[in-house]
């Protein structure tokens, strides 16, 4: 899979999908086990990150994809983000 053709419109997933459960499930895990460091592996476009910022110390996020990281730098301000 070519993520760089892909990216631009990645996220248009998440608005199809209505992944509203699994959001409430990540939020309530992370606010009930109060982790300090969150690692995301395959973080993509930062969606999950994002969701996360306020919520622990510090969001790492590992991708392949050069083109995802862009978005996820954007998208999950602060979070340090690798390939």
């Amino acid at each position: 899979m070519d993520y760089t053709l892909l990216a631009p419109t990645y996220d248009d997933r998440y608005a199809v999908y209505g992944l509203d459960g699994i959001q409430r499930s990540l939020i309530d895990l992370v606010e009930s086990e109060r982790p300090e460091d969150v690692l995301e592996t395959g973080c993509v476009s930062g969606f999950w990150l994002a969701l996360l910022l306020g919520r622990a110390a510090h969001l790492f996020g590992v991708d392949y994809s050069i083109s995802m990281l862009q978005l996820a730098g954007q998208r999950a301000l602060g979070a340090r983000l690798t390939r």
